[in-house]
């Protein structure tokens, strides 16, 4: 079955639109989606931009998905969506493109691999810092307890290890 495939880049773009532009309010969008491909096409399209040969493919019941969803959530999941591949999932995204003038990256563009950095690779985002400000010195004590967050003195050093780890 045919199915419109949404570059993400594209979502990204289209809701940056949407949430400064007047002319995006009130009103339910498509964002800008290439015409639908058959998911045969569309791995064909990424295996060839890789470098690599076609897949085969084959398509699998609900059912099947429900006993290979006890073994796997990820396969589990795609229960919910089993609608969007089971008959034809195609959307109109040309109101969006005559009202905003922006379009979806063609197929060929998002398929093909990076020139540096290899397949789809992003570059690190910066870690996270986190400024130290003095503590404000009031003029008269408070005759309240300043609150307690329940954060040591080092917090800011915490997160900014768990950021560089998990990046």
């Amino acid at each position: 079955m045919v199915h419109s495939f949404t570059y993400i880049d594209d979502v990204g773009r289209a809701l940056a639109v949407l949430g400064t532009d007047p002319r995006g309010h009130n009103r339910i969008w498509h964002v800008p989606t290439n015409p639908a491909l058959t998911q045969t096409e569309m791995l064909g399209r990424l295996a060839a931009a890789a470098g690599a040969p076609a897949p085969k493919i084959a398509a699998t019941s609900k059912a099947v998905l429900s006993v290979l969803g006890v073994f796997s959530k990820d396969l589990g999941e795609m229960k919910k969506v089993y609608d969007q591949f089971d008959r034809p999932f195609v959307l109109d995204s040309s109101a969006f493109t005559h009202t905003f003038g922006i379009g979806a990256t063609p197929s060929t563009r998002r398929c093909a691999p990076r020139r540096h950095g290899g397949w789809r690779a992003k570059p690190s985002p910066k870690p996270l810092t986190v400024r130290r400000q003095p503590p404000r010195e009031s003029a008269a004590p408070s005759a309240r307890p300043e609150p307690t967050t329940g954060r040591s003195a080092d917090h800011g050093n915490e997160i900014h290890a768990l950021v560089r780890r998990h990046t």
